[in-house]
This record gives C-alpha cells, sequence and structure tokens, in this order.
C-alpha cells in the first residue's frame, strides 16, 4: 500500500496554502514522501533539514478532485520538461502538484546522458509528491517520534 507522508521537526496544526511557484529548479510545495523512503534517506545520507530523533510524521491524504501530473517514467519527465520546461507557474494553472514515481529508474536513465541538463531532478532524492494546492490534501494522522 502506498501512503504518503511530510516530516518535520514541528508538528503541523493546518495546512497553509501559500505556495506560489516561480521559475526556479525545483517546484514550490508542500513535499510528501512515499512510504517511509524521505526517512531511511536521511537516516543513509545525513539531513539537516530535521532532527531525525525528535520529528513529526504527519501522514496525507489526497481529495478526491486533485489533479496531479504523474512523472513515473523517463517519457513522463520528458513530456513534463517538453510542456513546461521547468515552468512551475504553468504546471501550477493546470495542476495541483507532481507525483515523482520511479525515481531512481528515471535518474539511472538520465545518468547516462553526460550533458543532461535536468540536473535539479537529482535534487528531489526519492520518491515523493509535491502538492502546492493543499486544499487538495488533508492530514490523517500525525505521530511524534523521540529517540533516546
Amino acid at each position: 500500500m502506498i501512503n504518503y507522508y511530510h516530516y518535520s521537526s514541528n508538528k503541523i496544526q493546518q495546512l497553509h496554502n501559500n505556495y506560489t511557484q516561480r521559475l526556479k529548479w525545483k517546484p514550490t510545495g508542500f513535499w510528501l514522501s512515499k512510504n517511509n523512503e524521505w526517512y531511511d534517506w536521511c537516516i543513509n545520507n545525513g539531513c539537516s533539514t530535521f532532527n531525525t530523533n525528535n520529528y513529526f510524521k504527519h501522514k496525507i491524504k489526497f481529495k478526491d478532485d486533485i489533479r496531479l501530473y504523474i512523472c513515473d517514467s523517463l517519457d513522463s519527465f520528458y513530456s513534463l520538461v517538453k510542456n513546461y520546461n521547468n515552468d512551475w507557474i504553468d504546471l501550477s494553472e493546470e495542476y495541483d502538484g507532481i507525483v515523482f514515481d520511479n525515481y531512481n529508474e528515471i535518474k539511472k536513465k538520465l545518468i547516462l546522458n553526460p550533458e543532461c541538463p535536468f540536473i535539479w531532478f537529482f535534487g528531489i532524492d526519492v520518491n515523493c509528491c509535491v502538492v502546492w494546492n493543499t486544499n487538495k490534501i488533508y492530514i490523517t494522522y500525525i505521530k511524534h517520534f523521540i529517540k533516546y
């Protein structure tokens, strides 16, 4: 079963819908990990985003009417780049967020091209989702972890 989580040092009581897209490498938004991939990546690679000994894990669900661009193959990645060319502003007018799935498979194929102009993609790190229209998601539960 696929679940999406948001990890943070602070408990999130209410989602804020104030993400404005800009012309920059990665889209701006509320980032979600597919299952525990972000936490595992942080444990294995070091992570300064949050304290892995004292953190909150927020389980996120999508509302039925959310519009997500699904980037789950090299073809869908190239379509994203061709149609929007990192213009997250245009993309945000059509979609509420993006799902990046099969990240490692796509990354391996992009690495084969030494002149790959899509270096921003490597900063995603794991299978995940970014949502800029947080009116389309909700928190189903929050768990606080403290390791001594």
